[in-house]
């Protein structure tokens, strides 16, 4: 039932034209002069009711069946991958949790980049039907989180670190521990644990106990999060125009794996590609 109500909700956005440089209008809090960058989330199927929950959420499990098998998943990755890295071992859980999430493992981490171009590749994977590219401001869903938490609404601001007390209860080092206090989620800044997340300019919200509360967040007043609709006829087009940017899937996953799919998607695609309008703009109302 209430997967049912998300997906309903998800389909009753509410469309509207902004200025192309301010979307919303939130898009003034950044600038040239500014460190801030939004958060970006490509999805190659924007009607999905899973499209802004976590991998270990989607198949509907409660906290407490999640976080037995994040415990299982957690014991299990670090027993076995260590022989097969490339690169240094993550020197901490956080460090062995961000590289989980990037080779596939079922995680409570929801993936986001600070690189517009690599967004845009993820919304482009696949058929890409129904894409889209999230715009997500991290300050104003931390800012929703902190005020939940008594003890941390004081202290806390801004996008968090791993190290900071705020983000401590999010994941215990004690993969046996299984309390989960907190329920919004947390916008989190990784370290560089690979290649691989420091090339795709990777940043995460890690949820909590609540398995729809980012959905929950956008449905508050003048939420600070936008879906960009991709028109399905531009898709081969910006598939080309990402190539000729050099975003392409050995730079997004630079490895072997990822320079052989480059060389197979350039052996079977087709050109020229149709100059269409490629963007409409959406509200999330939810």
């Amino acid at each position: 039932m209430q997967d049912a109500a998300l997906r309903a909700n998800q389909e009753d956005w509410r469309v509207f034209r902004p200025s192309p440089a301010d979307p919303q209008g939130w898009a003034r809090d950044y600038g040239p002069d500014s460190m801030w960058r939004p958060w970006l989330r490509g999805e190659p199927d924007r009607d999905s009711p899973s499209a802004l929950v976590p991998a270990l959420y989607r198949p509907n499990h409660s906290w407490t069946d999640a976080a037995r098998w994040e415990q299982e998943l957690r014991l299990e990755f670090r027993r076995r991958a260590l022989p097969m890295l490339a690169e240094r071992a993550p020197s901490d859980h956080w460090g062995w949790y961000f590289l989980m999430r990037h080779h596939g493992v079922p995680t409570r981490l929801l993936d986001w980049t600070t690189d517009s171009l690599v967004a845009l590749h993820f919304a482009l994977c696949g058929s890409a039907k129904r894409s889209a590219v999230y715009l997500l401001d991290p300050w104003w869903l931390n800012d929703l989180t902190f005020k939940r938490g008594r003890k941390t609404a004081s202290r806390a601001s801004g996008v968090a670190e791993p190290d900071w007390s705020a983000a401590k209860p999010y994941l215990h080092a004690d993969e046996f521990r299984l309390t989960m206090r907190p329920r919004l989620p947390l916008a989190v800044e990784p370290p560089h644990v690979s290649r691989r997340v420091a090339s795709q300019q990777s940043r995460f919200v890690i949820f909590g106990s609540g398995r729809d509360e980012l959905v929950l967040c956008a449905r508050r007043r003048n939420p600070r999060l936008l879906c960009l609709e991709i028109d399905p006829r531009a898709v081969d087009s910006l598939r080309w125009d990402l190539e000729l940017a050099g975003t392409t899937e050995s730079k997004v996953f630079p490895d072997l794996d990822g320079l052989g799919r480059e060389l197979a998607f350039a052996a079977f695609r087709s050109r020229p590609f149709p100059k269409v309008p490629r963007f409409s703009t959406h509200v999330m109302r939810f």
